[in-house]
């Protein structure tokens, strides 16, 4: 195919850059990436021009050939260095994600979307008394859904390994009160895909994968502190609970594959589809019943017998209120 001055092999446009008596260099522009990051030297030795002075001494065409030469690699270089430097710093920026503005260019006095406030006694609400995973909010953060939710355990330890992990969502778990131990990490044997259509994959959890966990790693935690599992990473935040907890669980889903809990009116909706009434108890009710809960464990210790242990529940149960 014969190469004109601007000649398309692709998504390359080709441009003739020089030639001379030893050949022709011709720079290819890729105009997807609009950059030249690539260029194609055409060197023929052997070609010459018609009526080119063959009949010079030989010495003397030699040396006009290295000048030849000379003047088709800098060239050449120079262009090829400069032009991947340029590609080079529009990837860097585009991969800050066009945080970088024009000189010039002002900045905008804000950006599509809104913010969402979440009050205390909403989040209360969701407070147990049974174990649960609730959602406060599940909001759109521009392509991407953004959760909170409430997860509550009671005191209890799982008798089995059975675990999962979300295929589509990341969490960060920050627990309010309680303590316990995760199990995190390694694999799942016998892998397999949740139901789909359940209300837990649609509102909670997204496409889960469930199995027996094995080279996992354990991991104590108690009130103040925080967890975070990507994507596709087997966890079970609640293998073991000593002392009955709130976890603010808060999910990133890229993908909006949970459905979406945009005021309270949603939560309270699905608060009431797993049976449970958010008015029938008091906040001082609430925190009554989370105190009986540690009394009981603590009760249990072989320490705690006759007066001691009366004495105990008395104090504990006049200890000042806490929240949230």
């Amino acid at each position: 195919m014969a190469i004109t001055i601007r000649t398309h092999l692709g998504s390359h446009e080709i441009t003739l850059l020089g030639k001379g008596g030893t050949g022709e260099v011709y720079c290819a522009r890729d105009t997807k990436l609009n950059h030249s990051s690539l260029c194609l030297m055409c060197l023929f030795v052997a070609t010459y021009q018609a009526g080119y002075p063959h009949a010079l001494p030989l010495k003397r065409r030699k040396r006009m050939m290295r000048k030849n030469i000379i003047w088709v690699f800098v060239p050449l270089f120079l262009v090829s260095i400069t032009s991947q430097s340029s590609a080079q710093a529009r990837g860097q920026a585009q991969g800050r994600g066009q945080a970088v503005a024009a000189p010039g260019r002002p900045a905008p006095g804000n950006m599509p979307g809104d913010y969402t406030f979440i009050p205390k006694a909403d989040l209360e609400v969701l407070m147990g008394p049974t174990r649960g995973d609730r959602p406060a909010r599940v909001v759109g953060v521009g392509g991407a859904n953004l959760g909170a939710y409430i997860l509550h355990y009671p005191a209890m330890k799982s008798a089995t390994l059975n675990s999962f992990y979300h295929s589509e969502i990341s969490e960060l778990y920050y627990v309010i009160r309680g303590e316990g131990t995760a199990v995190l990490g390694g694999e799942l044997e016998n892998p397999r895909w949740s139901d789909p259509n359940s209300t837990g994959t649609k509102e909670v959890t997204g496409p889960t994968v469930n199995g027996t966990m094995k080279g996992y790693t354990t991991q104590k935690w108690s009130a103040g502190d925080v967890i975070i599992v990507p994507a596709g990473v087997p966890h079970m935040i609640g293998y073991e609970v000593t002392v009955p907890n709130d976890v603010l669980r808060v999910v990133f889903d890229p993908n909006k594959s949970i459905k979406a809990v945009p005021d309270r009116e949603a939560s309270m909706a699905r608060l009431h589809a797993e049976g449970q009434q958010p008015q029938a108890q008091s906040p001082i009710a609430r925190q009554i019943m989370r105190r009986l809960e540690r009394f009981v464990i603590n009760a249990a210790s072989p320490k705690v017998q006759g007066g001691i242990r009366s004495a105990r529940f008395t104090r504990f149960m006049r200890e000042p209120s806490f929240g949230v």
